[in-house]
Formats: structure tokens, C-alpha cells, sequence
């Protein structure tokens, strides 16, 4: 691992005044308008230190502190912890896909460099921040040992006045009464708020000391690559047997599709309620599984010529062709569950995962199979970034609430529960559905929607979030129905 760069030996008091601002911010608080806040300092911090470096920075660090604007804003926008969790993700696989464009160079790069790097980039993140206070405490190679010195002259005289005053002070309140009582007064904690605390602290002065030293690796040059173990005729061989069982499921499958509804009802040890919710995450796996099992396959026969890889590139589009008749079976079993139960979050979900994979898999042909491996991972990478942009701008759980909302007033039945235990960013769509509920439901939704919004109230400047407000504010100014 080859150090490309080394900040200035200002790292350590930045770093321990962005965890002292993390403890301001997240101590005890949601999320909300604290991460963007922390995103923007990190930013700052970094920029300042690498022009004091003189480095002013250039297109790629303000690329990566929009990124990271961006997508923490997201916890303002939303309050979804399944959206919050896919933002976060989001954040940190655009920070990684930076890191691989400027090690490579391109937005073209083999899929193996998205497993290559990651070692080195984890590493760094594990061992950056410990070598980076070894060398600050130590002075290496900074001319700033004589700060160093006095540094762990002071951790030391801090270790050695812990006994002096545990006797003292023991010896203090036995002597006064009054002393003694303000004393355990200070010293009673509450132990749980100090670990938070703590654990806030540590975690953002870890993440500032790490970005503060800004170390990364280049790839250095590459080995001898070693020739598969399997032969293009071994996997293309395999490639025809997985097809053949994927073709012997779609023609039970098209049983369905003929038979309709009365062939569910109909078959023996199947009822509708089995086939509307049996099988859909099986049929996402099967779909999510053949992209890496056709990579692996394209990779291993790209030494074949002729028929052998003429056969590997009919297996694999038909194995593609396939399964995205599999991804329609697993849709038509959506579309029925969605009709006789209503939506869920897992299922909505999951169906945006399904999508992105038909996606990779029509990219995969287009790319692949032409001779242009290294230009899949950025449009795989851009296609996910699409999906998750998109759920933010569709706001699931309100998609949800206003469609079983809707099936309730049509005098299917509501699950009342599973509805108010949507999210902040489903309770504008509630209450403007709400009139069409019976009057127990509806009494039920408004009592539960005014507790949460009392629960809303007046909250912590640093976990301010749109959809928490829309969502109190929808419920205290939508006059009640009679």
C-alpha cells in the first residue's frame, strides 16, 4: 500500500473538534439536519487542511462533498429508516466508486477492481486513524516532536493523579458531610447516556481523523493472471443445465398465467393466499443470483473461441431471457398480493431490487456479451443510484398508505396496525385518506396519528427532518371528522 498523501499535523485537535460536534449533534438525538451539518464540517475540515498542505483541492474533493451533502440531506427529507439505510448506503458505495474512477482513472474498469480495492480502502479505514495518532504523538517525520512530547508528558501526569485523587478526595468526603453529598451528586451518572456519549465521540473523531489523513492506495502492477480451474466447455455446460431448469419452471409457471385464478383455487395443497405470498423473495434471489453466476461465466470462457463461446453466448442470453420471464412470474405474484392483502414495505422493496435486476441483466447483454466487460460496473453503479434516487422521489410508505387506504374504502380489509407503523413520510397521505374509513377505523388512525404528532413536538434543533414536520403539521391543522 503506497501513501499518496499526508495532511498536516493539525489532524488531531480538527479531529477531536468534529467528535466534540458529533456529541453536540447526534448525542441523544435523531436523525435529521445534524448529518448534512456534519457533512458540510467534514468537508470544510478537509478543504481547509489540504490547502494549509498546499493542496487546494480540485474537481474530485468538491465531487465527493456534494456526494456527501447530497445524500445525508436525505435524513432531512425523509424519514423512512429503510430510505435512511439506502442513503447511507448510496453515500458510501458513490464515495467508494470515486476512489475506483481516480485510481483507474475512467469510469471504465474491470468488475474485479470493485473487490480488489476494497481490502486496501477497509485497512485504511481500520489502521489509517491508529497509524495517524502513532506518528502525530510520536513526531515522525514532522518536526513537531516537542508538541508531541508535551502531549503524552500531560496523559501521563492525567495517569498519575487518578490515585492521588481517588485518596484525596475519599479523605475529603469523609471529612464534611455536605461536601460528600455534592460530591456522589457529580459522580452519579447515568452509565448508559455516558456510553452514547462516548460511543458518539469515538465514532465521529474516527471518521474525521480518517478523512483528515486522506490516505488511499494505487494499484500496483498486475500478477500473472492464473488460468481457471474450469474449462469454457465445463461452464457452458453448466449454463445449459441451469437453463433447462429454469425453462421446466416457466412452463409450470405458464400454467398459472393460462389457468388464471381458478387453477390456483382448484389445485391441490395450494390455496390463493400460498401462491399470492409463497415464493416472491425465492424468485428475486434466482433473479439477483444469475448476474454474478453469469459474470463469473463470461470470465471464464473469455479465452474460448469458435462454437465454445458462440454456445456460451446463446447460454447466456437465453438464461438471461429466462429469468426475466421469472421476474415477470415473480411480478404477476406481486400484482395478486398487492390486490388481496395489500402493500408492504418488504414487498415494495423488494420489487425495486427485482427491477434493478432485469436492468443488470439487459445491461449485461448489451456490455458483456459485445466484448465490453469493464463498462458494466459503471452502468450497474449509475442503474443502482437510479433505483434509490427513485424510491426517495416515490416515497414508499405513502405509496403504501394511500393504496391499502384506498382497497379499505372499497370495503376490502385494513390493517391498522401495519399502517401506523408506517413512517413520518406516510402520515400526510393518512390523514388525507382517512374520511373514507368506518368510523372505528377512522377514530383508531386519528388517536394514533395525535399521539405521534404530540411525540413530534418541539424537538431537538439537530434532529429537525421535513417529513416529521409535515407530518405534525398535517395532523394539528386537519380538522377532525365528525
Amino acid at each position: 500500500m503506497k501513501q499518496v498523501l499526508l495532511l498536516t499535523t493539525s489532524t488531531l485537535p480538527t479531529s477531536l473538534l468534529l467528535g466534540a460536534l458529533g456529541v453536540l449533534l447526534f448525542d441523544d438525538v435523531g436523525w435529521g439536519l445534524n448529518l448534512p451539518i456534519f457533512a458540510i464540517a467534514c468537508y470544510l475540515a478537509v478543504l481547509h487542511a489540504m490547502r494549509a498542505h498546499g493542496n487546494p483541492g480540485g474537481r474530485e474533493t468538491a465531487l465527493a462533498g456534494a456526494i456527501a451533502v447530497v445524500w445525508s440531506s436525505v435524513f432531512v427529507w425523509r424519514d423512512s429508516p429503510v430510505l435512511h439505510s439506502l442513503a447511507g448506503l448510496s453515500l458510501a458505495a458513490t464515495l467508494y466508486f470515486v476512489h475506483l474512477q481516480r485510481e483507474f482513472g475512467s469510469l471504465s474498469m474491470p468488475v474485479s477492481a470493485l473487490f480488489r480495492c476494497l481490502p486496501a480502502v477497509v485497512h485504511a479505514f481500520l489502521r489509517g486513524p491508529v497509524c495517524a495518532l502513532r506518528q502525530e504523538l510520536n513526531g515522525t517525520g514532522t518536526g513537531h516532536s516537542l508538541h508531541a512530547v508535551h502531549s503524552l508528558a500531560v496523559a501521563r501526569g492525567v495517569l498519575l493523579s487518578v490515585p492521588l485523587l481517588v485518596l484525596f478526595g475519599w479523605l475529603l468526603i469523609s471529612a464534611d458531610a455536605r461536601f460528600a453529598e455534592r460530591a456522589w451528586d457529580f459522580f452519579t451518572l447515568d452509565l448508559a447516556s455516558l456510553f452514547l456519549t462516548v460511543l458518539t465521540f469515538s465514532v465521529c473523531f474516527w471518521m474525521a481523523i480518517f478523512l483528515l489523513r486522506a490516505r488511499t492506495v494505487r494499484l500496483g502492477a498486475e500478477r500473472g493472471a492464473h488460468a481457471p480451474a474450469l474449462q469454457p466447455l465445463e461452464v457452458t455446460t453448466a449454463l445449459f443445465l441451469l437453463n433447462f431448469l429454469l425453462a421446466l419452471y416457466m412452463a409450470v409457471q405458464l400454467t398459472y398465467f393460462v389457468g388464471g385464478d381458478a387453477l390456483v383455487r382448484t389445485t391441490q395443497s395450494l390455496t390463493y393466499a400460498d401462491y399470492a405470498r409463497r415464493g416472491f423473495s425465492e424468485l428475486v434471489a434466482v433473479a439477483g443470483l444469475t448476474v454474478p453466476v453469469l459474470l463469473c461465466a463470461d470470465w471464464l470462457c473469455e479465452t474460448a473461441r469458435g462454437r465454445i463461446r458462440a454456445a456460451q453466448h446463446f447460454a447466456t442470453v437465453t438464461t438471461i431471457v429466462l429469468v426475466t420471464m421469472i421476474a415477470g412470474s415473480a411480478a404477476h405474484r406481486l400484482l395478486l398480493y398487492a390486490d388481496a392483502y395489500g402493500l408492504t414495505e418488504p414487498r415494495v422493496y423488494a420489487a425495486a431490487a427485482l427491477l434493478w435486476v432485469v436492468v443488470l441483466l439487459v445491461w449485461i447483454a448489451w456490455t458483456v456479451l459485445r466484448g465490453q466487460r469493464d463498462r458494466f460496473l459503471c452502468g450497474a453503479f449509475a442503474s443502482a443510484l437510479g433505483v434509490a434516487a427513485g424510491l426517495l422521489l416515490v416515497n414508499p410508505d405513502a405509496r403504501i398508505a394511500t393504496y391499502n387506504l384506498g382497497r379499505a374504502v372499497a370495503g376490502q380489509p385494513l390493517d391498522t396496525d401495519y399502517l401506523l407503523s408506517l413512517s413520518a413520510d406516510a402520515v400526510p397521505a393518512i390523514v388525507a385518506a382517512r374520511r373514507g374509513l368506518d368510523r372505528d377505523q377512522r377514530l383508531t388512525v386519528e388517536s394514533e396519528l395525535l399521539l405521534r404528532a404530540l411525540a413530534y413536538r418541539a424537538p431537538a434543533w439537530q434532529g429537525w427532518n421535513w417529513a416529521r414536520y409535515r407530518a405534525n403539521h398535517a395532523v394539528f391543522t386537519t380538522a377532525p371528522v365528525d
